[in-house]
């Protein structure tokens, strides 16, 4: 189904879920970013050591 949108609403599409995501998992201390095509996750340790993951969605 997310196949058939054209590029620019897929964008927004994920745009979209990143902030949705983002909101619900703040307190959880992990951080999501993206920017298609490519994302950068943030995970904040318990011991406030920053750890950071980057990607390139296919």
């Amino acid at each position: 189904m997310v196949r058939d949108l054209p590029s620019e609403s897929l964008c927004h599409l994920l745009s979209q879920w990143s902030l949705h995501v983002e909101e619900m998992i703040e307190d959880l201390g992990i951080r999501i970013f993206i920017h298609y095509p490519s994302a950068y996750i943030e995970f904040l340790s318990p011991h406030l050591k920053l750890m950071s993951i980057d990607m390139v969605l296919d």
